[in-house]
């Protein structure tokens, strides 16, 4: 006679956004309400695993995930896995449509950065970027004639402007891209699903 298993008791893998999910605020400024706290320890109790899985750059959620006893994450839009607290992969964005995207800001005049390693900083060829975004999310270094051919992998693109600004850039098609905040922001982002 085989035994039925109730499906309330296995064990379950749970993930959660950061962003307006179980973070709650301003970037800089987030905390996680009482009650979420709360709902994460009777999961973890229960037996359920817990894991994040966001579009933040590992480099930026990092922190997060161990202040916050997530053993388990999903990063970079997908494109990074963190399984038992350690880094197993992290692939960068596909190179040539990248590239693209670049060079078709550039012919449009459209400010941009790059994220060009797993680090908090990201690398802009002059201050439009900062200066249109006023962006504090991570770090924004001017590299005066930035050349982004030099560098082996892009993991992340940051595009300047306002909402419809990414109906203009036809090369964004061919790579995942998000606004990683409301329409009034000027923040896009490139690899934030």
């Amino acid at each position: 006679m085989t035994e039925k298993k109730n499906n309330s008791s296995r064990r379950k893998l749970i993930f959660f956004d950061i962003d307006n999910t179980l973070a709650v605020g301003v970037p800089g400024r987030q905390y996680i309400p009482d009650s979420a706290v709360q709902t994460l320890k009777a999961l973890r109790k229960a037996g359920h695993l817990t894991a994040i899985a966001t579009g933040r750059a590992h480099a930026m959620a990092e922190q997060y995930r161990k202040q916050r006893g997530f053993d388990n994450m999903v990063s970079d839009g997908g494109y990074g896995i963190t399984i038992d607290g350690q880094l197993r992969e992290l692939r960068p964005l596909p190179y040539k449509p990248c590239i693209r995207v670049i060079e078709e800001c550039e012919e449009k005049g459209i400010a941009w950065a790059v994220q060009i390693d797993d680090s908090d900083t990201r690398l802009a060829p002059d201050g439009r970027f900062y200066a249109e975004t006023k962006d504090i999310y991570m770090k924004t270094e001017t590299v005066p004639g930035l050349d982004v051919r030099k560098y082996p992998a892009i993991y992340k693109i940051y595009i300047a402007g306002r909402y419809p600004v990414e109906n203009q850039i036809e090369s964004l098609q061919y790579v995942p891209h998000c606004r990683y905040h409301d329409e009034s922001s000027p923040n896009l982002c490139v690899n934030c699903l």
